[in-house]
């Protein structure tokens, strides 16, 4: 609380800080407890204005949680709060040196969410990109394209409904 601006700490206060029971998050930690201190993190930084990039990946790590308890359904919906976070991010902070990463992530979360052209357009707006000469992320965003490409043809039985979009990357 320390390196909080004061209307930070006054917002906390105001929507936290007065029903906050203090607990103790140390050492190891159950499934529950470390979903609980995601979700106690997510709240705090919405509460306080955060950064936007630290909000998509609290709700990103939220997903994983699920994911790694086996709940396809929670995990769906945190991925898809998470990918509209994350496309706030790549709207608002424009070009950066980030971009590549970011617009992979992007791609990635949204082949995950079954929105296939949609993560196409991403991945090749990755590899199209000439101000982006990050070779490595240029060829996992072509590697995802050939993965959509794989799937979409496993989903349609095998024939090329649905895929006529997808040109190579």
């Amino acid at each position: 609380m320390s390196r909080l601006a004061d209307w930070q700490r006054k917002a906390f206060n105001e929507r936290i800080g007065h029903r906050w029971k203090p607990r103790d998050f140390g050492g190891k930690r159950s499934w529950a407890e470390a979903l609980e201190t995601y979700k106690l993190a997510l709240l705090c930084a919405q509460c306080i204005g955060d950064k936007e990039r630290i909000i998509a990946s609290l709700l990103h790590h939220i997903a994983w949680m699920y994911r790694y308890q086996g709940n396809a359904e929670q995990e769906q919906r945190f991925l898809q709060y998470s990918l509209e976070s994350y496309i706030h991010v790549y709207e608002r902070e424009g070009v950066s040196g980030n971009d590549a990463r970011l617009m992979f992530l992007i791609g990635e979360l949204n082949r995950r969410m079954g929105w296939f052209n949609e993560a196409v357009k991403w991945f090749s707006r990755l590899v199209n990109d000439r101000k982006i000469m990050d070779a490595s992320m240029i060829r996992a965003a072509r590697e995802q394209w050939a993965t959509i490409r794989e799937q979409m043809l496993g989903e349609a039985g095998g024939s090329s409904t649905g895929t006529e979009g997808l040109t190579r990357i």
